[in-house]
């Protein structure tokens, strides 16, 4: 079954893609490593607070600083019992 790249893209992926900006360009603008942006536009990873706050003042606002949250799954909590 076909994929479309575009649908699985990144809100920074299409940002790029929108504006015709290399990573590389980019990753300059932004003063972060080219794998590491290259990495958020694919979905690989995604940013810590202090790139994704980055990544909003350079975009001006266009990928937001919360496009990165994502809700994680709780985890089964158990009740720990007392020592009696």
């Amino acid at each position: 079954m076909y994929k479309s790249p575009i649908m699985d893209m990144t809100p920074l992926g299409a940002y790029l893609a929108e504006k015709r900006l290399t990573r590389t360009a980019f990753a300059r603008k932004l003063g972060a490593p080219v794998p590491m942006v290259s990495m958020w536009a694919r979905g690989v990873t995604t940013p810590g607070l202090r790139w994704a706050l980055e990544i909003d003042r350079v975009t001006l606002g266009v990928v937001p600083a919360t496009a990165w949250v994502t809700a994680k799954p709780k985890r089964n909590s158990r009740k720990r019992r007392r020592a009696a």
